[in-house]
């Protein structure tokens, strides 16, 4: 079996491009409007950052059983996030501060906050509006390490129909009880269910295909909607886990082209400096009085080539380099384990 699962790399290749597509297509328009725009505006890619998050559930989970101890997850997932984060996080700071964005400069205070990845819990601003999602990736890694750390992987599927069904109850209960706003930001509820339902897909994939996974799926797919507050969401959520679920069931091989796989592989790069520097191209290229789909071309191409240039000169090498970090201290490590 190809360990990359190059299916699911172009899984991750599509999403990261919706997600872009709906940027420049919807997003962009409605912070900086044009007297000329797009003739089509695509909102539903927008739904690309919950394949994301299934995604990675899907991956974790992947990982988590490849791993023996946990502190060797917790050097895996810094070395995969955190140095091409900062990078990107700083270059994106930079060329913002010297060509400007509206409403989106930050102060070097702000930066420095950022770099931490959840500058949210010290109530300051993202440099980048997309790191949102970095602070609940964070939130899952906490969580499905104290299950991993305690040795319950095995009972990974009580753990979620159990939290699914406190969910649902939380779900229908007035917010305005403190314990109760505390127990939603607690177990994260608007988006758990959808790094769950990654771990499920995960097990369908390999191995399980019992009633029990599939009832839980079913209600994480319930949950999900019932919570999705955006326009056309039952139809989007529907097509994604639709789409998991042939991927789980291996019919999706079809979607294993060199230009998704590709797309996958830079994903994550991509997915961190599209928006503030893609907006900034746009602005300036809109100055030059191009056509919108020239401009959007000419935009999507820029953030592909500089995410490819980001992969393969920062993120490989910085993980490499970790990695082997990590290895050559492996004594230390295997202290701080014990």
């Amino acid at each position: 079996m190809n360990n990359r699962l190059e299916v699911l790399d172009s899984l991750r290749g599509l999403a990261a491009l919706v997600v872009v597509i709906y940027h420049f297509t919807y997003r962009y328009y409605y912070i900086y409007p044009q007297e000329t725009k797009l003739i089509f505006s695509f909102y539903e890619g927008k739904y690309g950052v919950q394949a994301f998050f299934i995604i990675s559930g899907f991956v974790i989970f992947m990982t988590l059983n490849r791993v023996e101890r946990p502190i060797d997850f917790i050097m895996s997932r810094f070395a995969r996030l955190y140095p091409v984060f900062w990078f990107c996080m700083l270059l994106t700071f930079t060329i913002v501060f010297l060509l400007g964005l509206e409403g989106r400069e930050r102060t070097i205070t702000e930066m420095i906050i950022n770099l931490t990845m959840i500058p949210s819990v010290f109530n300051t601003p993202y440099v980048d509006g997309v790191y949102w999602t970095l602070l609940y990736e964070l939130k899952f890694y906490f969580w499905i390490f104290v299950i991993f750390s305690i040795g319950q992987l095995k009972n990974i599927n009580i753990i979620i129909l159990t939290y699914i069904i406190i969910a649902f109850i939380v779900h229908f209960t007035e917010y305005d009880s403190f314990f109760i706003n505390i127990l939603y930001k607690l177990f994260i509820f608007d988006t758990l269910p959808y790094f769950l339902s990654g771990i499920l897909f995960y097990q369908i994939y390999f191995y399980k295909r019992d009633k029990f996974v599939y009832l839980t799926l079913f209600l994480c797919f319930l949950y999900c909607h019932l919570t999705n507050h955006y326009n056309n969401g039952l139809i989007s959520l529907t097509l994604i886990y639709l789409l998991f679920l042939f991927f789980s069931f291996r019919k999706l091989n079809w979607l294993s082209n060199k230009f998704f796989i590709y797309l996958g592989t830079i994903s994550y790069s991509l997915y961190l400096i599209h928006q503030n520097i893609g907006y900034i191209i746009l602005n300036n290229l809109y100055l030059l009085n191009l056509q919108p789909l020239i401009s959007f071309s000419i935009t999507l191409f820029l953030v592909i080539l500089i995410a490819t240039l980001i992969t393969y000169f920062i993120e490989k090498p910085s993980i490499t380099f970790f990695k082997k970090l990590f290895k050559s201290n492996e004594f230390l490590i295997q202290k701080l384990s014990n």
